[in-house]
C-alpha cells in the first residue's frame, strides 16, 4: 500500500496548502452574526468560499498534472481520484465552517459522524474487490454522503459565487 500512501500524501499536502480564507471568514462571520449583520456575514462567507474554491481547483489540477509523473496505475489513477476527493472534502469543510459560524453544533456533530463512520465501512466493503482503490473511493464516497447530508438536513446558508479580487488580495 505504499502507492496509496504516496497519493494520499499528495492529497494531504494539497488540502493543507490553501490560503485559509474560509477559516478566517468563519471567525469574522461569527462576530458579524453576533452583531446582527447577517447580510455582511453572508457576503464575507461567499467571498471567502469563492477564493477558496479557486484555490482548490488549482490544487486539484496540480494533482491531475502530478499523476503524469507516475507510471504505477494505483498512483496515477489514485491521484485522479484524490483530485475528486479534494474537491468533495473541501466542500464539506466549507459547509462545516459556515454551519459552525451559525452555531449549528448538533447538526455539525451528526454530519461529522456520518463522514467518520462511512469511510471505514466503505473500505471494509470494497477492499477485497478493489484493493487499494477502496481507500480512495472511501474518501470520495464518505465526503459525498456528508455533502448529501448537508443538502438534505442542513439549513440553507446562501452560498453564491462572489469574486472580489481586491478583498481577497487583502485577506491573503
Amino acid at each position: 500500500l505504499g502507492a496509496v500512501g504516496i497519493a494520499n500524501l499528495w492529497l494531504r499536502n494539497a488540502s493543507l496548502a490553501g490560503p485559509g480564507l474560509v477559516s478566517a471568514a468563519g471567525r469574522e462571520m461569527t462576530g458579524l452574526i453576533g452583531l446582527g449583520q447577517e447580510e455582511e456575514a453572508r457576503r464575507v462567507q461567499n467571498m471567502a468560499l469563492s477564493g477558496e474554491w479557486i484555490w482548490t481547483a488549482v490544487a486539484a489540477l496540480a494533482l491531475l498534472l502530478g499523476s503524469a509523473c507516475y507510471h504505477e496505475p494505483l498512483i496515477r489513477y489514485g491521484l485522479w481520484l484524490c483530485a475528486l476527493a479534494l474537491l468533495l472534502q473541501k466542500g464539506c469543510a466549507m459547509y462545516a465552517n459556515a454551519a459552525y459560524a451559525r452555531q449549528q453544533f448538533a447538526f455539525q456533530a451528526d454530519a461529522n459522524a456520518v463522514q467518520k463512520i462511512a469511510a471505514p465501512l466503505i473500505v471494509l466493503a470494497l477492499i477485497v474487490s478493489l484493493g487499494g482503490y477502496a481507500i480512495y473511493l472511501a474518501a470520495i464516497l464518505s465526503a459525498a454522503l456528508t455533502l448529501a447530508w448537508y443538502g438534505k438536513r442542513g439549513k440553507p446558508l446562501g452560498f453564491a459565487f462572489r469574486f472580489e479580487a481586491a478583498e481577497l488580495r487583502a485577506r491573503v
